[in-house]
């Protein structure tokens, strides 16, 4: 059985992947290039939904696990001139957890359904022609239906600056200040986009992907209407179980390794269809337990599929 005691530790170590800061990745509004802001006084805001599906794979110890999610989000910008602009958001994620015989977890499903409920609020202020300053608090529940709301908070801020290099190219550098349901942690995370000609781009990828995982796409536009990209990231979420379910106000940590495909489509400028195909990698479930050792899972390499619609008028 695997099985494995864990030593906590105040902090966690920092992680840094394609985008570390998952949770933020897929709360906060976007950081659009300077070309692409509002102009002064004006409001942008947005509308986004989608769902997405993971067939069940093999634990390691025996049985299966499978989870498919579906999530609708709203924000809001606007700026107000002299290089200042403040956004918020607000999403709703529901994810169902598919078990078959766990052997690990007792052979009976030790969670059924999560839910998040998250807001955040961006504050951009420019610091001269080409920096900005970036500070993002954010607070969101994510539990079992049962689960005690005051134990399954994660709440903190991003900080980071932000350097326009040229009208094709930005990037930026920060940290979170995270508590994560029983964890502290401290973040480092990257912001690109890079413009490298009329039909290629990198950067980070729109949180339109109802996973909350964090990525980097490679686009190719071929027209106004139509783009593909290629994608990778990594998701890492915690949330807090049943108080009287199987394991008991538990904490689970969920770790994954996406890589996929990403078909856009923009039948209006004002509208976007996406379709997903990939699946994720480095699978792993832990369950922590106050006084009781934790159980840790690995899984395998599972396929993905998810579609998701965005209006901005």
């Amino acid at each position: 059985m695997n099985i494995r005691i864990r030593h906590r530790r105040r902090y966690a170590g920092a992680r840094v992947g394609t985008l570390a800061v998952v949770l933020f990745a897929a709360a906060l509004p976007a950081s659009p290039s300077r070309a692409a802001e509002p102009g002064p006084d004006d409001w942008n805001g947005s509308l986004s939904g989608g769902a997405l599906f993971q067939p069940q794979a093999d634990l390691d110890d025996g049985g299966k696990v499978g989870r498919s999610s579906a999530a609708l989000a709203v924000s809001a910008q606007r700026r107000f001139g002299a290089g200042l602009s403040i956004g918020g958001s607000l999403r709703y994620e529901y994810e169902k957890w598919d078990f078959d015989q766990p052997a690990a977890f007792g052979g009976g499903a030790p969670w059924k359904n999560v839910r998040r409920l998250g807001v955040a609020v961006q504050v951009r202020s420019r610091l001269n022609d080409r920096w900005d300053l970036i500070v993002a608090p954010m607070a969101q529940y994510a539990g079992e239906q049962d689960a005690k709301s005051s134990d399954a908070l994660r709440y903190g801020s991003a900080f980071a600056v932000a350097r326009q290099f040229g009208p094709d190219l930005r990037a930026g550098f920060g940290v979170v200040v995270l508590h994560d349901i029983e964890k502290n942690r401290v973040l480092p995370y990257l912001d690109v986009s890079w413009k490298i000609d009329e039909h290629w781009r990198l950067g980070s990828a729109k949180a339109a992907m109802p996973t909350s995982l964090g990525a980097l796409e490679l686009v190719y536009r071929r027209d106004p209407r139509w783009s593909l990209g290629l994608g990778a990231g990594f998701g890492d979420n915690r949330f807090r179980l049943d108080e009287h379910g199987p394991m008991a106000g538990g904490v689970v940590e969920s770790k994954s390794t996406p890589l996929y495909a990403h078909l856009s489509f923009r039948p209006d400028p004002a509208l976007s269809l996406d379709a997903y195909l990939g699946a994720t990698f480095r699978n792993e479930l832990r369950i922590e337990r106050k006084g009781l050792r934790d159980v840790t899972q690995k899984y395998d390499a599972a396929p993905i599929v998810g579609f998701s619609a965005s209006f901005s008028p």
